[in-house]
């Protein structure tokens, strides 16, 4: 007879069923083996993915947690080992930076504000721009009916205007006269009259005007001096006739 080695050497039957359970055993540890090889992978993996994203801050707090089939679990601030068939995950506590988001709607409007402190007068302006126009004659004769001794051409603008003349009656029959002048711009007037007396009563037979006016034209015009001579003698002159002309930028006139 074969001798038999082994506690089962006598028990052919029980040899077999050990040894299919030993197979069986080896073939269930396989699955489990390979599942840890790939836990390790995957670990291995999610590690090196979120280590690749730059932490926003140096000091952000890092959470460390469990990862199972898309399931966190055991989620703390502690690194700690994961179970079998888990994977080990970490985080920061703060992300990258999101997109930029939409514009808001516009806030109501607010509170009107107190009125602030009056201010400080300010320095005087500089002066504005100005236009001079001058005119000058002599032995300008007084008509006996109401016509022009004298006129300045102005461009368009706001002036103001003088006149001056001085008269003098020469009549050969000592007559008197009284004279009457006006200047004109535009729509304004001005209007002086003087009483003269014949040459044998000099001083009385001189006379002085002044006259001034003031307004806008809106384009180029003439300041018009008209006089009349109502004693109708026709021995009237103006020995001296001026008409002086200031733009302004603006005027005030009060009535």
């Amino acid at each position: 007879m074969r001798s038999q080695t082994g506690s089962n050497a006598g028990h052919p039957e029980l040899t077999r069923a050990t040894r299919r359970h030993a197979n069986l055993k080896s073939r269930a540890s396989r699955p489990l083996v390979a599942a840890l090889v790939v836990g390790v992978v995957v670990t291995a993996g999610v590690t090196s993915a979120i280590a690749a994203v730059p932490s926003p801050r140096a000091a952000a707090t890092v959470f460390h947690a469990c990862l199972r089939n898309g399931i966190l679990s055991n989620v703390g601030k502690t690194p700690h080992a994961c179970p079998s068939g888990s994977s080990s995950v970490s985080w920061d506590e703060t992300g990258p930076r999101g997109a930029t988001g939409r514009r808001g709607a516009p806030g109501a409007t607010g509170a009107t504000g107190a009125t602030g402190a009056t201010g400080g007068t300010g320095p005087v302006g500089p002066a504005g721009p100005s236009s001079g126009f001058y005119l000058s004659a002599s032995e300008a004769h007084i008509p006996g009916t109401l016509g022009t001794v004298a006129s300045l051409l102005l461009n368009a603008g706001t002036y103001v205007v003088n006149a001056d003349l001085s008269l003098e009656d020469i009549s050969v029959s000592n007559a008197s006269d009284l004279v009457e002048c006006q200047l004109k711009l535009g729509t304004q007037t001005d209007s002086v009259d003087a009483g003269l007396l014949g040459p044998t009563s000099t001083p009385e037979n001189y006379a002085a005007m002044a006259l001034t006016v003031a307004g806008t034209i809106p384009a180029v015009s003439r300041a018009f001096l008209e006089c009349v001579g109502a004693g109708n003698t026709g021995n009237t002159f103006a020995l001296t006739v001026s008409i002086t002309a200031v733009q302004t930028a603006s005027l005030d006139i009060e009535s």
